[in-house]
């Protein structure tokens, strides 16, 4: 793609937070482009998108191809059609704040809590059991650009849009555990998002066996080694901007203000999205369906793990023995998870399947 494509905006004064302070990651601006341009060259478009080296870039413009009716209020589409007996469990805990317990309560009242009340508030995600499909299906990316992708449903039915919603929260730092890339749609108000390469696991403290990371970016400040190595990038998404966000990208998202997106997913390639649906298997029989990661025995050797890890990678190096035991310990402890991953991934998977047969919605109850 060329220079000329990029727009020239500058970002909102809200991405001039991003941590710049000593020990903390450095974050850039993510490269936006105009969707007209991006469309006016296909091979450009492919490469943008497919390429392994491809990186996260904003898309001005989304809503232009919209019915007029929904690109004029996405808003109130949403609450004239949301289903009035579905009840939701609703995340109320803010940014750094104590867990607050969920609360139910209906779509409407959810939406209503959101953007009329302006109180703390959020789910995880609104499909086609909220909403009818055609209001799901109304806010999809233009089809040119859909036309340019593989796209692929994810693995057990979970419709491509799903509908993010929420004000005065955050969505945890974490990348998709089923390496799906996303195209993230900003319908209504702001949000703040940063992003990091899967480069950065290390840096990031991940966990193991799951695609979380030991840090709390709600509370992040100096200290842990390594985080002062992460190199990531943040915007501010506008209504009608959406986000292209490579797989395995972690992501984490502030609710600024009350705002409402909608996300879908696609694979590059067959490889991908066969060790996705793998991976995705294991982590909803691990942590969405009975919460090990949870209990007291992970929380240890997963601390244990990032910490551990980020100190071989990036504590100062004493010479040729001393890089090659860090590079001997390094590779010690992943072969400790992926022996853990390896037995456990059947049971998880069965406890997995047990749940879900029958078509139950495993993330029926799910407040986060």
């Amino acid at each position: 793609m060329t220079d000329a494509t990029v727009t020239s905006a500058a970002q909102p004064t809200e991405a001039s937070r991003a941590p710049q302070a000593a020990g903390l990651p450095v974050l850039r601006p993510i490269r936006r482009v105009d969707l007209t341009a991006l469309l006016a060259d296909p091979a450009q478009l492919r490469a943008l998108l497919l390429r392994r080296d491809r990186v996260p870039v904003v898309v001005a413009g989304v809503d232009d191809a919209w019915p007029e009716a929904v690109g004029r209020d996405p808003l109130a589409m949403l609450r004239r059609t949301a289903h009035g007996t579905v009840r939701l469990l609703v995340n109320r805990t803010p940014p750094g704040g104590p867990a607050a317990p969920g609360e139910e309560m209906s779509v409407a009242d959810f939406l209503a809590a959101v953007f009329d009340r302006r109180e703390t508030a959020r789910v995880f995600g609104l499909n086609t059991a909220h909403f009818p499909a055609e209001t799901v299906a109304a806010f999809q990316p233009p089809q040119a650009l859909l036309d340019a992708l593989p796209i692929r449903n994810r693995y057990f039915g979970i419709e491509r849009g799903m509908l993010f919603v929420g004000n005065n929260s955050s969505v945890e730092i974490h990348y998709d555990r089923e390496w799906n890339d996303l195209l993230h749609i900003a319908l209504a108000g702001r949000r703040r998002i940063t992003v990091f390469g899967p480069e950065q696991n290390i840096a990031l403290h991940k966990l193991p066996l799951i695609s979380d990371s030991a840090l709390d970016f709600d509370r992040l400040a100096a200290g842990p080694v390594g985080l002062d190595r992460a190199e990531g990038y943040q915007c501010v998404l506008q209504p009608g901007e959406m986000l292209v966000l490579p797989a395995r990208y972690w992501h984490f998202i502030e609710y600024i203000e009350p705002s409402a997106a909608i996300s879908y997913s696609f694979y590059t390639n067959r490889i991908t999205w066969a060790l996705g649906t793998l991976n995705g298997l294991f982590y909803n029989g691990f942590s969405v369906v009975h919460a090990f990661h949870e209990t007291r025995w992970f929380r240890r050797w997963g601390r244990w793990y990032a910490r551990s890890r980020a100190r071989l990678a990036h504590a100062p190096r004493r010479g040729a023995l001393d890089r090659a035991g860090r590079w001997l310990g390094l590779g010690l402890i992943a072969l400790t998870e992926r022996a853990v991953y390896g037995l456990l991934w059947l049971p998880m998977l069965v406890l997995f399947l047990a749940r879900y047969r029958g078509g139950t919605n495993i993330y029926g109850r799910k407040a986060d």
